[in-house]
């Protein structure tokens, strides 16, 4: 033992070997009490071994994670469903603190990977380095490396250490099992697909049906670019008010241009500007839309959905964060200029809103205003319910 309290140290190297997971699964067996700080967590509670929730979960234990992707929520809360306590850290970067030109930097906020385990003899094992809780960290597939510190619990390392994670576990939410969808709402991952809406006052469409769509807006073409890619349908009819929901595939698409093109007798639609397209029966496509178009596509629908079947509108993303000016307190950054185009603005810290959000159902008339918005495409996301239920709220 020398003065300052450390016992040990030991180097944990992870390369085409899980070192890591050996040592992980040792410390957890041996500690009473674990408090944690890791940046990205996707692996199951079993990978660590049973133990870890009741670590985490005993008086004073926590396990700190970064909200954002490739966390799995799920995974968490099975550990905080086993006992465990979860804690999330919900702030996100807005802006850039790079150069112009530097892209691809993730807008996570916790980046530590430090946990601190406390033994019953006095003692404590502070691990700390670069590794994530992920398979590719733990099993070898990185190249990573970290340090297993063995010291008493009164030295001042221990103390330091136990400090800022209870700083950053004081700056987390506990993880609330019942919020999944919420959280991952935040990531982004709201269960929303691809759907192209058209209204018909002619009848509805059958499976088997090719629909070719010309449009105006070159902008609605970037999703309906891929030959062979699976989209939903929805058609509308005018007077009823009620969605019928295909699944298709794009059979054909192209720019047009003003080009001399004719496609024969079909089922047909036209978007002009930012209108709803309207379904028109089978025949031949008029020269003034092959003139005016800049974009064709033409799908194929495979089945009919389920009557029960129906489309929500996930909450405006603009709505998951709010900007926390005072967590900008504090931080010096280099001075440089910024352009104020979008990805070059200063940063900006901000807070998961919780606000609670549902999931909207819209008819008609609300989806074509919707459309008609700026900066609305032609094919939208929404989530999907075959079985008709409401979606949760986030």
């Amino acid at each position: 033992m020398t003065a300052t309290g450390i016992l040990n140290v030991e180097h944990v190297p992870t390369h085409r070997k899980a070192g890591a997971v050996r040592v992980l699964r040792d410390l957890i067996h041996r500690c009473t009490r674990l408090r944690a700080a890791v940046a990205y967590w996707t692996i199951d509670l079993d990978v660590l071994g049973p133990l870890l929730a009741a670590r985490i979960g005993d008086p004073g234990g926590f396990l700190c994670v970064d909200i954002h992707h490739p966390t799995s929520i799920r995974k968490l809360a099975n550990i905080q469903l086993a006992g465990g306590n979860v804690k999330l850290h919900l702030y996100d970067l807005a802006g850039s603190t790079e150069d112009q030109g530097i892209k691809g930097i993730p807008p996570f906020l916790l980046h530590s990977k430090e946990l601190l385990f406390d033994m019953d003899d006095g003692t404590a094992a502070l691990f700390i380095g670069s590794h994530n809780a992920t398979k590719r960290a733990l099993f070898g597939v990185n190249v990573e490396s970290s340090l297993v510190v063995t010291m008493t619990q009164g030295c001042s390392l221990y103390q330091q250490a136990e400090t800022y994670l209870e700083m950053i576990a004081q700056r987390c939410d506990l993880l609330d099992p019942d919020r999944i969808a919420y959280y991952e709402w935040l990531q982004g991952l709201d269960g929303s697909d691809n759907v192209l809406e058209l209204e018909t006052s002619s009848g509805l469409p059958s499976p088997g049906d090719l629909i070719t769509l010309l449009g105006t807006e070159r902008a609605d073409h970037r999703n309906l670019k891929k030959v062979d890619q699976s989209i939903y349908v929805s058609v509308t009819p005018t007077h009823t008010d009620v969605e019928t929901f295909f699944t298709s595939s794009i059979e054909e698409t192209g720019h047009l241009g003003g080009t001399s093109t004719n496609f024969g007798r079909r089922i047909w639609a036209f978007r002009d500007g930012k209108k709803m397209p309207v379904l028109q029966p089978v025949g031949d496509i008029p020269d003034r839309y092959y003139k005016r178009a800049s974009y064709y596509v033409t799908v194929k629908l495979i089945e009919r959905l389920p009557e029960s079947t129906r489309a929500f509108e996930p909450p405006d993303r603009k709505d998951k964060w709010e900007v926390d000016e005072q967590e900008m307190q504090g931080i010096e950054m280099p001075p440089r200029k910024y352009s104020g185009k979008r990805g070059d603005r200063p940063p900006r810290i901000r807070r998961a809103s919780q606000k609670r959000e549902v999931f909207a159902v819209m008819d008609l008339e609300q989806r074509r205003q919707i459309k008609e918005r700026k900066d609305t495409k032609l094919v939208r996301r929404r989530v999907i319910s075959m079985g008709g239920d409401e979606p949760p709220e986030i």
